[in-house]
């Protein structure tokens, strides 16, 4: 079975209407890419700061980051510290 992919019939509901979709079983093959992860966190750091500033300017009001920990893991702290400072990086 290597390189087989199988979806049947589904069907769910949202906002009231039903969706569908349907595929048989086929052989699915995808080529690897290589890709710079550390690139492209940078590219999208530099458009999220793009976008606060026209927010800022556009608003008047810079957005926030709102965090709710419960507990006290060192792990968690470290990562929303972490979030704290990319935040403030890109505005």
């Amino acid at each position: 079975n290597s390189g087989l992919l199988r979806l049947g019939r589904c069907s769910s509901r949202v906002s009231g209407s039903v969706g569908r979709a349907w595929t048989g079983i086929s052989r699915v093959r995808m080529a690897a890419e290589v890709i710079d992860g550390k690139l492209i966190a940078e590219q999208v750091r530099e458009e999220v700061s793009v976008e606060v500033t026209e927010y800022i300017t556009k608003t008047g009001k810079a957005p926030g980051l709102a965090v709710v920990i419960v507990g006290t893991r060192k792990d968690s702290q470290t990562y929303v510290r972490n979030k704290r400072r990319a935040c403030d990086k890109v505005g």
